[in-house]
């Protein structure tokens, strides 16, 4: 089970993006009412902070993969996008991508950081 953690991110990760941009219009930011990337900074704090606890892994680890299956996750749209219904509709797919890898990429690292220091203080024995 060496790969175990940065399957468990990667795919958790992929489930915020999907979660996050699957469900929004190309043009618009707003998914059910709430800014996407309200909840994909959100929910990368959280699965990296939960994933911390169950995954005994380097924070830098976990907020990585975690990253990059968020990233993963918008470019599959992006993709999908481009091939069944417009290809015009992304013509600036890189800037998307950078900027959701600027937003997800802090909140990642500070849920993991976060939760090492609250699992280390709390639930290690002394």
């Amino acid at each position: 089970m060496k790969h175990k953690a940065k399957i468990t991110s990667l795919l958790s990760g992929i489930g915020v993006g999907a979660l996050s941009y699957w469900f929004q219009p190309y043009n618009s930011t707003l998914v059910f009412g709430v800014s996407s990337f309200l909840i994909q900074s959100m929910g990368t704090f959280l699965v990296a902070f939960i994933l911390l606890s169950f995954l005994k892994e380097k924070p830098s680890k976990i907020a990585l993969f975690t990253t990059l299956g968020v990233l993963l996750g918008v470019f599959l749209r992006i993709f999908y996008d481009i091939t069944f219904w417009d290809s015009t509709s992304h013509n600036l797919f890189p800037f998307e991508l950078l900027l959701v890898g600027l937003l997800v990429l802090p909140s990642a690292l500070l849920g993991a950081y976060l939760g090492f220091l609250v699992f280390q203080k709390f639930w290690t024995k002394s």
